[in-house]
């Protein structure tokens, strides 16, 4: 259970030197842009709403933790551990995500575009309705992972690992499929999973064996949405007062 943290009490925790212990905090609609918080320990907390543009919260642990709605917009969470953390609706637009563990990770509906996430582990994670287009996921393992009704429009999804993912009602135009083997994707879901002429599939693989949609230029739907939507966080802020 996440544990009341007044606002000067926050200011005092960030001055105090060396890695922070921060476990169950509650510190929801906070605004706290580019605090530092790197190699601090925040699992089990609650920063849900909360603003923390281009936070260093490099090498954090985050596991359990609550992020749903947060706006981590910029943020360096390279080496963060969010195991079974809640990002739901998050925005991590531009954020620097190498090296982070989202196992088992909620991402449902959460903004996270182009970027780059090669070297991220997402097995198990949740990306529902995610955001995704024109990401980097070349060789990830997306194993059990969910991207139901998940934008991947134009994002590189070559040699990963997709055993048992589930990408039912996905948006697949223009995606990259190349290079995954056929045994994962025998096991994957494509139910209605749509995808066009430019969407790369191993060869010899048949996508609409598994139940997904080749969709004609004229019928296409607008992948790429305009992420540029109302803010996570949005509404009152606990402002910490100036020191």
């Amino acid at each position: 259970m996440a544990r009341e943290i007044n606002r000067p009490q926050v200011l005092d925790f960030l001055n105090r030197p060396g890695p922070l212990y921060l476990v169950g905090v509650n510190w929801q609609k906070s605004y706290l842009p580019k605090v530092n918080l790197n190699n601090a320990n925040l699992s089990y907390s609650n920063l849900s709403g909360s603003i923390l543009l281009e936070a260093n919260l490099q090498g954090t642990d985050l596991s359990h933790a609550n992020f749903s709605k947060t706006d981590l917009r910029g943020a360096n969470l390279c080496g963060a551990k969010l195991t079974r953390a809640n990002l739901s609706e998050a925005d991590l637009r531009e954020a620097k995500l190498d090296d982070v563990d989202f196992l088992g990770c909620s991402l449902i509906g959460a903004s996270i575009g182009n970027l780059d996430l090669h070297s991220a582990k997402l097995f198990g994670a949740n990306l529902t309705k995610a955001h995704l287009s024109g990401a980097q996921l070349e060789g990830v393992d997306l194993g059990t992972a969910k991207f139901v009704q998940a934008n991947l429009y134009r994002a590189n999804l070559s040699k990963t690992n997709v055993w048992k993912a589930d990408f039912t009602n996905a948006f697949l135009q223009g995606a990259d499929l190349s290079g995954t083997t056929l045994i994962d994707l025998d096991t994957a879901i494509f139910s209605n999973a749509q995808y066009d002429d430019e969407t790369k599939w191993p060869s010899n693989f048949d996508p609409n064996s598994v139940g997904a949609m080749k969709m004609a230029k004229e019928e296409e739907n607008i992948h790429s949405q305009d992420l540029d939507t109302p803010r996570p966080g949005q509404g009152d802020v606990l402002v910490p007062p100036a020191p």
